[in-house]
């Protein structure tokens, strides 16, 4: 076997495997005793058919598994040799001749690989820290979400819906593209005064009365949070089903004390503490956005389309799993997959570079996770979730679990270089964190790195 190699671009390498007459005569003997064996020729023994009769009738068959298995053979030992690792499936280029035992045979494969890189200015990056803080209003707002989860809802009677009750209610009729039946329809809850209800719906609950069907038209706005009905209009028939009135606990120590507290002010200061952290991280998470775009206008590179595609595919087939798994219709998930298309494609393309860049950053820099590196990211899981050290050091025992940390906390000590900070801040499993979403422009930096890598195999 000859090997010939070409590099036409930066992101791909051009293969040219030239195969020996004695190599191919070797492999189509094989396939001939093969094919021998299973012919059935009239006046002839099964296996027993003389080869030039089995040419004569098995020609192209004999032709045909000849070619399958010089490629199977040859394809994998010719990149392995030439020491080429394509990011997708290689293609063969132009149509396959016969194969002939009596000259050399000759194919090409074109290999998308990723760039070489040598990445510049990822020790000059100019992204400030944002100071951040937390109002009393917030603090305030956030235990009066802690409140409502002690209040009591008792029920009323003979009395139209007010401001501050809760409304039990079903519905049925068009939400979008869905159908709702009125044999099957939703039922649904919501609180009166609640700024998340839509205005046009909450205005029809307060004059409505109990068990007294009503019809209501409104549009969804186009920050909804479920995002295949923003801009959709919605032409529902509605029932109240129950009115409660919600009754609060005062706040106060004994309040403090039913969530794990002595008194009130240390609540608050728990809250003002969590609250401060979430804002950290927020504030974190932007200034890595903000290092990915300076870096990626550093260093422009191109990737294989064929890895943005496959990692855009994976995007789009989460966003639908997710859709149906909240309840979706198929058809609704598989539409609103459709339309965002474009939009997985630049979400993909940008997340690649990413990617590539960090591990090149990695490679140039000598960048490596320690033993002590993953000790300390364990510890850190075990603080943050309260599971006992020994559990998360199980959980990361077999040999899957210790390269997702080791991966993580490889990306956490890049990250750390990227943004100039002075110590080492090391992953920890994000289970237990609101951060976690869908992969996203705003997905977690560990599931989008995933799904990159597994496009990437």
């Amino acid at each position: 076997m000859q090997i010939q190699l070409e590099h036409p671009s930066a992101i791909r390498i051009d293969v040219e495997v030239t195969i020996d007459p004695n190599e191919i005569t070797t492999v189509r003997n094989q396939v001939i005793r093969e094919v021998k064996k299973r012919a059935r020729l009239p006046g002839f023994r099964e296996g027993k058919v003389p080869t030039n009769m089995v040419l004569r009738h098995y020609g192209p068959t004999v032709d045909a598994q000849a070619l399958e298995r010089l490629l199977d053979t040859y394809v994998p030992k010719a990149l392995a040799e030439a020491d080429i690792h394509p990011v997708s499936q290689p293609r063969l280029r132009d149509e396959l001749g016969l194969v002939s035992p009596d000259e050399p045979f000759a194919f090409v494969l074109e290999c998308d690989v990723m760039p070489v890189i040598d990445p510049v200015g990822y020790d000059a990056l100019d992204v400030p820290d944002a100071e951040v803080s937390v109002s009393a209003d917030e603090i305030a707002e956030r235990i009066a979400t802690i409140q409502k989860t002690h209040a009591e809802a008792i029920p009323v009677e003979d009395q139209s819906p007010e401001i501050g009750n809760r409304v039990e209610f079903s519905y049925y009729g068009r939400a979008g593209d869905q159908d709702i039946p009125a044999d099957a329809p939703l039922k649904a809850q919501a609180e009166l005064g609640d700024t998340q209800l839509l205005p046009n719906l909450q205005d029809a609950l307060l004059n409505a009365e109990v068990n007294t069907p009503f019809a209501v038209e409104f549009e969804y706005p186009e920050d909804f949070t479920e995002e295949e009905l923003r801009g959709q209009s919605a032409a529902l028939t509605v029932t109240v089903d129950a009115v409660f009135k919600i009754e609060y606990p005062d706040l106060d120590d004994e309040f403090a004390k039913s969530e794990g507290f002595e008194t009130l002010d240390e609540l608050r200061a728990e809250v003002e503490k969590h609250l401060l952290a979430h804002r950290t991280q927020e504030a974190r998470n932007e200034r890595i956005e903000k290092a990915y775009d300076t870096l990626l206008e550093k260093n422009p590179f191109e990737v294989p389309q064929s890895v943005v595609d496959n990692y855009a595919q994976t995007l789009s087939q989460y966003m639908g799993q997710s859709m149906m798994h909240r309840g979706v219709p198929g058809e609704t998930a598989h539409q609103v997959v459709q339309d965002s298309v474009s939009e997985a494609q630049k979400v993909a393309g940008r997340q690649v570079r990413i990617e590539h860049m960090l591990h090149s950053i990695q490679k140039k820099t000598g960048l490596i996770v320690t033993d002590q590196d993953l000790d300390d990211a364990m510890e850190k899981e075990a603080g943050q979730t309260g599971a006992p050290v020994p559990r998360i050091k199980a959980k990361y025992n077999a040999p899957e679990g210790k390269r997702q940390l080791e991966a993580r906390v490889l990306r956490e000590k890049t990250i750390t270089l990227l943004l100039g900070e002075e110590t080492t801040q090391v992953a920890a499993d994000t289970a237990t964190s609101d951060s976690e979403s869908e992969p996203t422009e705003n997905a977690s930096e560990e599931s989008q790195a995933q799904a990159v890598e597994e496009t990437t195999k």
